[in-house]
């Protein structure tokens, strides 16, 4: 995710993406600033997947006494790993490269690849497995 977002929005707004310029980049084009917030949008719900099956197995090894430890101890862990998972991007758009044309970017990509993925899980799958399960 942070190779994504430094080498997709490494430049400042200073007329790269016209070719008439002499300092011409294609890769400052909008098209790859969406395609990487695509990307991120694609990887941040793999990513706290795996991170969730992480947390899971570590709090398991940490062998708490009560549920209610062991239960706490795994909210802790999800929130802090999704939450910088989920939100690095942003952050490091916003406060660091502070550069709030790329972070606007950066969120409307990630919103509406988020949402297309949430959409075709929560329709799209059941509709393939329905039609698979009736072409048996």
């Amino acid at each position: 995710q942070y190779f994504v977002v430094i080498h997709v929005f490494d430049y400042g707004d200073n007329n790269q993406a016209n070719p008439a310029n002499a300092n011409y980049d294609a890769w400052y084009r909008i098209e790859y600033k969406v395609a990487g917030g695509a990307v991120t949008g694609l990887i941040i719900p793999v990513l706290n997947k795996l991170y969730q099956h992480c947390a899971l197995s570590l709090t398991k090894w940490e062998n708490h006494r009560r549920e209610m430890k062991h239960n706490d101890a795994l909210v802790v862990k999800f929130f802090l790993v999704e939450s910088f998972n989920s939100y690095f991007t942003l952050f490091y758009l916003g406060f660091v490269k502070q550069n709030l044309y790329h972070l606007s970017i950066q969120l409307g990509s990630v919103i509406t690849t988020r949402f297309l993925v949430d959409q075709l899980v929560e329709y799209g799958v059941p509709i393939f497995l329905q039609r698979a399960k009736m072409g048996r």
